[in-house]
């Protein structure tokens, strides 16, 4: 199996690490599907990984501005998070 051509991941189970596993995956560049058998439990996923993305946007705004005060140009940063709701 030729690991570089898998494209799309399947997170059976969006409990408790569900959410968080398929945040990995998808800030790695692969499209996510989450599957469980409660809808409810895909609602609170969706919702934890939406709070997790703000989390990380966060901190990579924090990190760039204070990497980028030592220098006298501008800058500008764009984020593109692409995550489908389950």
């Amino acid at each position: 199996m030729d690991v570089s051509k898998i494209k799309k991941i399947t997170v059976i189970g969006t409990g408790v690490m569900g959410p968080d596993i398929s945040l990995g995956f998808s800030m790695a560049g692969y499209d996510v599907t989450g599957v469980d058998i409660e809808s409810a439990i895909l609602d609170r996923a969706a919702r934890k990984i939406s709070v997790n993305c703000k989390r990380w946007i966060q901190v990579i705004i924090k990190t760039y501005r204070s990497a980028l005060s030592s220098y006298s140009i501008g800058s500008i940063c764009c984020y593109s998070i692409s995550l489908n709701r389950w």
